[in-house]
């Protein structure tokens, strides 16, 4: 009788988790965007391995000028190397982890805008294309179509982000 109840117990704890995580953290078919996080590695095998990560949405590859990209469920920030090993580029981070809040707004996008492909601001405004993803660079955050995300940088002036840093370096003082 015990292990019944024990595998019934076990079988709802996991059904649980498969429901409650399709609620609240959702799938992909929330979003009509097709993401694609990729890994390249150089110096594979040694102690100086690093990792390039590079995101693709929709089949256009994402520029290395956001920090943060936000499509769907999906959240990803742009990390810098300081090292000639360790990571660079786009990798996935808890959408909790990001500071500012996402909302809707009462406001209805324009058509201007979506000619344009993209929209300034932190919150959604109504009938936004789906497939649009949210992105913040070091002066600005905007909402846009994947596939604009190159005129977007060049609309802002918005700079190529390294993929390598290099190291203050720092004395102690005497």
């Amino acid at each position: 009788m015990k292990k019944i109840t024990m595998i019934i117990t076990f079988f709802l704890y996991f059904y649980a988790i498969f429901i409650l995580e399709n609620i609240v953290v959702g799938n992909d078919q929330d979003n009509d965007a097709k993401i694609e996080h990729t890994i390249t590695y150089s110096r594979e095998g040694t102690r100086s391995e690093a990792r390039h990560g590079h995101l693709t949405i929709n089949g256009n590859e994402i520029p290395d000028i956001f920090n943060i990209v936000i499509c769907g469920k999906e959240a990803y920030k742009y990390y810098q190397r300081r090292n000639i090993w360790g990571r660079d580029g786009y990798f996935p981070i808890d959408l909790w982890a990001i500071t500012n809040e996402l909302s809707e707004s009462d406001k209805e996008i324009t058509d201007k805008a979506v000619t344009l492909g993209w929209y300034r601001g932190v919150k959604r405004l109504k009938n936004t294309p789906r497939n649009w993803i949210y992105v913040e660079w070091s002066k600005g955050r905007a909402f846009v179509s994947p596939d604009k995300t190159k005129k977007l940088s060049k609309a802002f002036s918005v700079k190529k982000i390294s993929r390598f840093t290099i190291p203050t370096l720092r004395f102690p003082r005497r």
